[in-house]
């Protein structure tokens, strides 16, 4: 299955992207594609963009969702009730979240853009900031149930007796958090960043929805250069390349990650 489903269609991508296809017919390029995207400036600068959005949107999604986490209480009907409510973003598909605050946007009726009014604020999508601040709002609104989740879910691994002991010794609630839970909860903040940093520096369908890619490229980001390539363009083996080229660099991240985290567990 995974044969079928990860490996063989990673074996095609990587074909396309050193072949020069002529419908059923290929000729071996080598490295021309992947040339033709590291020298080209659309492809850096969607890069640079994509790198940008990944690393905002984490320093902002893990800290909130480990912030709700460590909020919510431990059993009860309440927390029945905010696990369901935390749920529903995660069910909404991406390009409905996308059409979503592209309404709350609308200038003059948006409820977001009427929000902003109250402070005096412009919520003008043209302008390059706002456009970003909106996105990235989206974002943190659609997925910081994922980190939420997560965390909560190390939490709930951590024995009571644990508690009671730190009770017992007087222990103050940086050191709880310091000595129980954070040990915890390394590993699956590491999974929960692993997994927004792939969907953030591959985001495409929200920033569609929302901007259009716009205003002219600034929330254009590197998955857009790839179905550019594959849509309009109908370069395979460029869009390949795109393709293997952010498929190296999460593998990259995700490995350094993983080590840094079990490393530091080791050593603790």
């Amino acid at each position: 299955m995974l044969v079928v489903i990860g490996v063989w269609p990673l074996a095609l991508v990587v074909f396309y992207s050193v072949h020069e296809n002529f419908g059923a017919e290929s000729v071996f390029v080598g490295t021309q594609w992947y040339s033709q995207a590291y020298f080209s400036s659309d492809f850096q600068n969607n890069l640079l963009r994509s790198f940008g959005f990944s690393i905002l949107a984490l320093t902002l999604e893990l800290p909130l969702g480990l912030f709700i986490a460590l909020r919510l209480p431990r059993k009860g009907k309440l927390l029945s009730a905010l696990v369901v409510l935390m749920v529903l973003p995660l069910l909404t598909p991406n390009i409905v979240v996308g059409y979503l605050f592209k309404a709350l946007s609308l200038p003059n009726t948006g409820l977001l853009t009427r929000a902003i009014l109250i402070f005096g604020l412009d919520l003008n999508l043209n302008n390059p900031i706002a456009a970003w601040c909106v996105i990235i709002l989206m974002d943190v609104w659609h997925w910081t149930s994922l980190v939420v989740l997560f965390a909560y879910a190390g939490l709930k691994a951590i024995p009571e007796e644990y508690y009671r002991a730190a009770s017992v010794d007087a222990a103050s609630g940086w050191a709880v958090f310091r000595y129980v839970q954070w040990p915890k909860l390394k590993l699956m903040l590491s999974v929960a960043a692993i997994l927004r940093f792939m969907d953030t520096f591959m985001i495409y369908a929200e920033p569609l929805a929302v901007t259009h890619g716009g205003p002219k490229t600034a929330t254009s980001f590197v998955a857009s250069a790839f179905f550019q390539s594959k849509k309009t363009q109908f370069e395979l083996g460029f869009g390949a390349a795109i393709s293997v080229t952010c498929f190296a660099i999460v593998v990259v991240f995700a490995f350094v990650l993983f080590k840094l985290v079990t490393r530091q567990s080791q050593t603790t």
